[in-house]
């Protein structure tokens, strides 16, 4: 099976980059990210639950992330990330 691309929008990036600034464990964000975006990248439905209709998110301690899919074009979006308590 071909790989999602995991684009980041800009708003997610700044959040992330928010998180990141905020958390008590920056290393655990740092490796958040990276997990999620290689989850992501493999199967974005495994380890995510529907929010709304093709609105997704994936919890990956400490990090919530929201997303949406394009089967068409495979990738997934991120559209938002905070942490989670």
């Amino acid at each position: 099976m071909t790989p999602f691309e995991v684009d980041w929008e800009p708003f997610a990036l700044a959040a992330l980059a928010e998180a990141y600034l905020h958390s008590t464990d920056r290393p655990g964000v740092v490796v958040a990210q990276a997990a999620a975006d290689a989850l992501l990248a493999a199967d974005p439905y495994s380890h995510s639950v529907e929010l709304s209709e093709g609105l997704l998110k994936l919890v990956i301690g400490p990090l919530g992330i929201v997303f949406f899919v394009d089967e068409t074009t495979r990738v997934v979006t991120i559209s938002g990330v905070g942490l989670i308590p």
